[in-house]
C-alpha cells in the first residue's frame, strides 16, 4: 500500500465577489441589448416606418373619451421648459457653455439602457455647470405598439418639471429604472406612475397627483411628440453635444459609458 498523500484540491469554488456579479449583470444586459436590437424595430428604425407600423396596430386609447378630451384641452407648459422652446425640458444652468441634447421615448428599451448607463453622469456634468441637458421626448411607441404609456409618462414628467427640475430629474431616473417591457403599457396606468413618483422626495402633492390623474400636461405631451416628429432624429435613443451627434452604442451593442461621455464633453465641448 502506498503512503503517498493525495493532492490537496486548491481550486474549490468560492462565492463570486460583488465586482464579478456586477460584471455578469452588465454582460447579461449587453446580451439582452443585442437581442433587442433586432427585435425592437420601433426604437431603431426611421420614424417613417413607425407610421406604417402604427396603421397596422390599433392605438388602444383612440376611442377613450377621457383621453381624447384631455388631449384636446389647452396646452399648459411646465415651468421647467426651455424659454425659447416650450417642448424641451432643460436641466442645468442656462449659462453652461455646452448643451447635451437627449432624445428618448419613455417606453423605448434602448433608451432605458442608455439612461441607466450615462444618465447620472449627464446630471453630474449639469450640476457642475459644465453642460445643460435638453430633454426632447418622443411618444411614437404608443402609436406603434398601442397604449398611452409614452404620453402619460411625459405628462407626469411635465407635472414634475412644473414643480422643479430636481423633481423632474429624480422622476425621470425612477421611470427608466423601473421601465416595463416595450409591449407592456405599464406607464399608461396613472396609479403606477404615482407609485414611482412616491419614491421622489417631496414630489407627491395634491396638485401633482391631480395633474397625473387628470392628464393636465397631456396636450403639452402631444405637442412635444409632434415637435419630435417634425424636427427630431429618425429614432431613439439619441444624444447630441452642441448640436453634433454622439455615437451612443458601439459596434458590439455596448452603450456609451460615464467616463466616455465625460471624455467627449472635455474633448469636443466649448
Amino acid at each position: 500500500m502506498s503512503n503517498q498523500k493525495k493532492p490537496v484540491r486548491t481550486g474549490a469554488r468560492r462565492p463570486a465577489s460583488a465586482a464579478l456579479r456586477a460584471q455578469a449583470l452588465r454582460a447579461k444586459e449587453r446580451r439582452t441589448l443585442r437581442r433587442r436590437a433586432a427585435a425592437v424595430a420601433c426604437c431603431i428604425v426611421p420614424l417613417a416606418g413607425i407610421g406604417v407600423l402604427g396603421k397596422l396596430l390599433a392605438d388602444r386609447s383612440a376611442d377613450d373619451p377621457s383621453v381624447v378630451r384631455a388631449a384636446s384641452g389647452p396646452v399648459k407648459v411646465p415651468a421647467g421648459a426651455a424659454p425659447k422652446d416650450p417642448t424641451t425640458l432643460t436641466y442645468g444652468s442656462a449659462r453652461a457653455k455646452n448643451t447635451l441634447g437627449v432624445y428618448e421615448d419613455p417606453r423605448c428599451p434602448m433608451c432605458g439602457i442608455l439612461e441607466r448607463s450615462v444618465g447620472k453622469e449627464a446630471r453630474r456634468l449639469a450640476d457642475q455647470g459644465i453642460v445643460k441637458v435638453d430633454y426632447h421626448f418622443a411618444v411614437f411607441i404608443d402609436r406603434a405598439a398601442g397604449g398611452t404609456g409614452s404620453r402619460f409618462a411625459v405628462n407626469a414628467l411635465g407635472a414634475a418639471a412644473d414643480r422643479d427640475m430636481t423633481c423632474f430629474q429624480r422622476l425621470h431616473e425612477e421611470l427608466f429604472a423601473h421601465q416595463p417591457e416595450e409591449t407592456d403599457d405599464g406607464f399608461g396606468n396613472a396609479g403606477h406612475l404615482l407609485d414611482l413618483a412616491a419614491r421622489v422626495h417631496g414630489l407627491r402633492s395634491p396638485s401633482f397627483d391631480a395633474a397625473v390623474r387628470d392628464l393636465r400636461y397631456l396636450p403639452w405631451a402631444e405637442s412635444v411628440g409632434k415637435e419630435f416628429q417634425r424636427s427630431g432624429p429618425d429614432g431613439t435613443p439619441q444624444m447630441e453635444l452642441n448640436g453634433k451627434r454622439l455615437d451612443v452604442f458601439n459596434d458590439r451593442g455596448d452603450p456609451l459609458t460615464p467616463s466616455e461621455l465625460a471624455r467627449l464633453v472635455r474633448e469636443r465641448g466649448a
